[in-house]
């Protein structure tokens, strides 16, 4: 949700730069201070991930409007249940979201 530009902290090179192993999903916006939606379009092509541009909405997040993310907060909790009905831990980077309930 709402990723800065990686190159601002010096990390585009430590990111995949191929199709991730799992289903992902890339929100952005047209306006939104961190990164461009035309570079954010470029890392979900990169990822393979579905991407939505929101439109001009500034920077995704919180302190924004834009939260708490209750729709994001079940994807992560119906993939943590896939996880462990398929008896494999989950994705690293889903056990680290936090969410505001």
């Amino acid at each position: 949700m709402a990723p800065a530009e990686p190159d601002k902290f010096g990390l585009a090179e430590a990111l995949p730069h191929h199709r991730l192993a799992v289903p992902s999903s890339l929100v952005a916006s047209q306006t939104d201070p961190w990164m461009s939606a035309a570079s954010a379009l470029r890392w979900a092509s990169r990822w393979g991930a579905s991407y939505s541009n929101l439109g001009a909405v500034g920077h995704i997040n919180t302190e924004s409007g834009f939260g708490p993310f209750p729709l994001a907060r079940r994807w992560v909790e119906a993939a943590r249940a896939r996880a462990a009905r398929e008896q494999r831990p989950a994705h690293a980077t889903i056990q680290e979201w936090r969410f505001a309930v």
